[in-house]
């Protein structure tokens, strides 16, 4: 058997109709496939992260699911690649 991290956390970062990115956050921690549940503690969480209050824009109660990829579209530089990028998506 291979050693599996002990935990794994999966993030919804962007879906569109066609597509689902998800982000995984991995525990560095392993131990044996034969250990991988506990009671009460499920090895994999799968979450949808909540937008903060300054970057929540709700519609009829729900709020759109890449916030975070949109977040980081707007962090980034710029530059004349970047721009072309927006203009073709």
């Amino acid at each position: 058997m291979h050693p599996v991290p002990v935990w794994v956390d999966m993030t919804v970062y962007e879906a569109k109709p066609d597509l689902t990115v998800i982000d995984l956050y991995c525990s560095r921690r392993l131990r044996e496939e034969s250990e991988l549940m506990h009671p009460g503690l499920p090895p994999f969480h799968l979450q949808v992260a909540t937008p903060p209050d300054n970057l929540k824009i709700e519609i009829d109660g729900k709020f759109d699911v890449n916030w975070k990829k949109k977040r980081d579209d707007n962090q980034k530089p710029k530059g004349i690649l970047n721009r072309l990028k927006q203009i073709f998506n």
